[in-house]
Parts: C-alpha cells; sequence; structure tokens
C-alpha cells in the first residue's frame, strides 16, 4: 500500500505590526509499506523539511536517488568542448555549445561568434599547412647556385648556363636558377616570394614548383629561338656564344599563373584580381613595349623575350590545365 502525505509549510514574518503568511514551499512524503522485511522506505522532494540527521539514517540507495535528481535539476554546462581528446585546442564544435546556450541571443550573432572561435582553433592547422616549402625551396636553390657559382667560383657552374649555339636539354631548366650578379638575383627573388606564395596558397608545393619550371623553360626556349645565337658575328660564326640565365622569365610566369588561380566569382577573389592584375598587365604591356623598341635584348643585357615569353607561357599552362582538370 501506499499513503501519500502532504503538508504546507508557513513562514511568518511581519511588517508594520501585521503578520503575514506565505507559503515558500510545498513537499510530498511517500511512505511505502512494501510488506518486506526491508522496512519501509521514505523518499522526499528537493523542498525535503527533514532534519539534518535524517541522512544519516537514510540507506545508500536512496542517498544515491538524491545525488541523481539533484543533478538532474541543477545540470552542469558540458565540457566536452575542452575535453583532452580535442584536436583543436579547446574549440571543437563550440558553434553548437553557442546555439545551445543562446537561445535569447539572435541567430545570426551566435553563428558568427561560434564560427569566429573555431576559426581561431584551427589557426595552428592552417599555420602546419601553410609553410611555403615549396617557395623556400625554390629560393634556397636559387642562392645554392649563386654562391657556388659567384662565392665558390666553381667552373662547373658555367655548364648550368644556356648556350644558345650548343644547348643541352636540361640548359633550359638549370638557367633559372643561375643569375649574373647579386642585383639580378635579389630583384628576382623578391618577385618570386611574393608571388611564389599567392601560388602555393592556391596549388600548394608541387603547383608552384610546376609553375617555375614550366614557364621558366618556356622562356628559355623562346630566347633560345628568337635571339642571336652569339654576340657579334654571323650567325654564330666568329664570336662568342649567347647564354641565357636568371629566374625573371619564370618570375613573370609565376605573375601570370597567380592572377589567372584567383579567378573565381566571390567579391573578396575579384579584388585580389583586379589589385595582382593591374600589375601584371602594366608589367607585360611594359616589356612589350621594350621588345618594340629596342628589340629582344635591352640596356644591360635584359632578355626582354624570356619576360614576355614567360608571362605568355603561364597564360598557356593555366588554360591547358583547366581543360584537363577542370575542377
Amino acid at each position: 500500500t501506499t499513503i501519500q502525505t502532504t503538508t504546507t509549510r508557513l513562514f511568518v514574518g511581519s511588517s508594520s505590526g501585521k503578520s503575514s503568511g506565505r507559503v515558500r514551499g510545498r513537499e510530498t512524503v511517500a511512505l511505502r509499506n512494501n510488506k518486506s522485511d526491508e522496512g519501509n522506505t521514505v523518499r522526499g522532494n528537493a523542498f525535503s523539511s527533514s532534519p539534518p540527521w535524517s541522512l544519516f539514517l537514510c540507506s545508500k540507495e536512496d542517498k544515491e536517488e538524491g545525488r541523481r535528481r539533484r543533478r538532474r535539476m541543477n545540470p552542469r554546462r558540458p565540457t566536452a568542448a575542452f575535453g583532452k581528446d580535442d584536436n583543436r585546442d579547446g574549440f571543437k564544435d563550440v558553434s553548437n555549445i553557442m546555439k545551445k546556450y543562446s537561445k535569447e541571443v539572435p541567430k545570426d550573432v551566435t553563428k558568427v561568434v561560434g564560427t569566429a572561435v573555431n576559426v581561431l582553433g584551427n589557426n595552428n592547422q592552417n599555420n602546419k599547412q601553410n609553410e611555403y616549402n615549396g617557395v623556400f625551396a625554390l629560393l634556397f636553390f636559387n642562392f645554392l647556385f649563386f654562391a657556388l657559382d659567384h662565392w665558390l667560383q666553381l667552373p662547373m657552374m658555367k655548364m648550368f648556363y644556356l648556350n644558345h649555339v650548343d644547348p643541352t636539354w636540361w640548359q633550359f631548366v638549370t638557367c633559372t636558377f643561375c643569375h649574373a650578379s647579386w642585383d639580378h638575383l635579389s630583384s628576382n627573388i623578391f618577385f618570386l616570394y611574393i608571388f611564389g606564395k599567392l601560388i602555393e596558397e592556391e596549388e600548394g608545393a608541387f603547383g608552384v614548383w610546376c609553375s617555375y619550371v614550366a614557364t621558366g623553360t618556356g622562356a628559355s626556349l623562346a630566347s633560345w629561338l628568337m635571339l642571336p645565337k652569339s654576340v657579334g658575328g654571323v650567325l654564330g660564326m666568329g664570336a662568342a656564344a649567347t647564354v641565357s640565365l636568371g629566374a625573371s622569365g619564370a618570375v613573370f610566369g609565376l605573375f601570370a599563373v597567380s592572377v589567372l588561380v584567383k579567378l573565381k566569382f566571390e567579391w573578396k577573389r575579384i579584388l585580389e584580381v583586379v589589385v595582382l592584375g593591374q600589375f601584371v598587365m602594366e608589367r607585360f604591356l611594359n616589356e612589350a613595349a621594350m621588345i618594340g623598341k629596342v628589340g629582344g635584348v635591352g640596356a644591360g643585357g635584359v632578355n626582354h623575350v624570356a619576360h614576355l615569353a614567360g608571362a605568355l607561357a603561364g597564360v598557356v599552362l593555366i588554360a591547358l590545365l583547366s581543360k584537363i582538370l577542370p575542377e
């Protein structure tokens, strides 16, 4: 049998000599008689008025039931977002928690805040991904070739120049890592660093290496086809052979590739294309004008043909890849 009794406690206060009563709590005590040897069991709700020492008279099951009831009435905030197994430094599923505990905040605000925190949590991963290994490898080889050629003055380094009279196939690539002076090197590696990083952000280390080698080779091939085979003489007879060296042809190719890989119908990408494109177009038109004025080679031995050919090679490269890999 089950007997339920309801008691009401009145708390009396005084205000201006008058007493007023207010019902502060209500409790229900269920007395169960199970006709067994276990005896009667007394259970109360969270507002139980039993004296403190009554806790010591309850069984272990009653105490555990009380703890569970209190946990249900006062739930703790979840701590999954800051667990030990989190791979994003405590920012996992933050947007879900924001939505759950900010019902009174507009959804747009919650979404923005959650997204911002998740982005902060992913910074470590992004930093690891954007180490620019391809660009730094290209810079390293340019410095290495320059040091071996000009500082250590190894005679064998001259064989890496592109010899217009009697070229070997690998000279079309290796000449893009050689430079005639420090000024020649410093101007090229500056633009290589800036525009190479833009390409590696989009296409990765393999993409920036392919762009450098393909456009540099195209510039070397155009130089060999269009420029004189020798300086002085007639058709290379009785004169020193013309040589080509420098990364400028490949750098002009990176100019074109860096703009074309950014072409997407997003407002941020459009701004990037405008900023980069106006610089690249200015350089492109300037090289075309110089070829019209002074021919393929300008003052100081500047190879304008290689510059223009490298940029055109970059355009052709992206056009071919867009056909083969439309995604």
